[in-house]
């Protein structure tokens, strides 16, 4: 089944935050939550930044098997990748998922998916991000956002990582390769209506996306700015669980 992932959007983890977080992942609305940038920017007076904040709530406070999502996005010579995602993974079990861009090293993309899977902790590489049109991408990169994520996918089984990020556009494409269900697919870029895209140019319902074979979408925006983000995270639950046979 399809597992809904929370993007944090916020720049804040406020009491009240914490109630709603709370209330989502117990009610079983949500499956997980992702940080990243912008999280690990903001930084207490105590020198711990907002997504170990979450992080720790998720694990500490939330019932047992909520997914922390950490969108890093490693992108250095190996060397440095390899020493972040060390110091990123200690201690173990506070981070399930992590993004790696796939445009390092081979040798550093099999030492990440040897840390990685001694941590508990599942690497994901990085494709065309959803605010391309293939047209675009195509302009810029000579290579649809399909053939990237075809390419990508097989070179992540090739060192031993277990998944990528890519849009639910690019789900066929790895279908007809043959690399579903052996990668593990994160898609971003899911809205319920195609018209609030919020600069999203590959958008997909997170039904769309389950039907495809995805493992886990991710939402952040169009809950965090309703006027009801509880309200609106069930609605799109109730639409990711419509994909289930009955």
């Amino acid at each position: 089944m399809t597992k809904l992932i929370l993007s944090w959007d916020s720049e804040s983890f406020t009491s009240a935050d914490k109630k709603l977080l709370w209330r989502l992942i117990e009610d079983m609305v949500i499956d997980g939550v992702k940080t990243g940038h912008i999280a690990d920017s903001i930084v207490s007076p105590r020198g711990v930044s907002l997504s170990s904040v979450i992080r720790l709530f998720v694990k500490d406070k939330c019932r047992k098997g909520a997914v922390c999502f950490m969108d890093k996005k490693f992108y250095d010579v190996g060397n440095t990748v390899v020493a972040a995602v060390k110091n990123m993974l200690s201690p173990k079990g506070h981070i399930d998922l992590l993004t790696i861009h796939p445009d390092i090293s081979t040798w550093a993309l099999r030492e990440v998916a040897n840390i990685c899977r001694d941590a508990g902790t599942i690497a994901l590489l990085t494709t065309a991000l959803t605010d391309f049109t293939p047209e675009e991408y195509f302009r810029r990169f000579n290579q649809t956002p399909a053939q990237r994520a075809v390419q990508v996918a097989t070179l992540a089984l090739t060192c031993g990582i277990s998944g990528i990020v890519c849009s639910g556009h690019e789900l066929e494409a790895l279908s007809q390769a043959k690399l579903l269900p052996d990668i593990l697919t994160v898609v971003p870029g899911v809205r319920l209506v195609e018209s609030d895209s919020g600069g999203q140019r590959r958008v997909v319902s997170p039904f769309e996306a389950a039907l495809g074979g995805a493992d886990y979408v991710v939402v952040g925006t169009p809950i965090f700015y309703s006027k009801t983000p509880y309200e609106t995270a069930v609605a799109y639950r109730r639409n990711l669980e419509t994909s289930i046979p009955h």
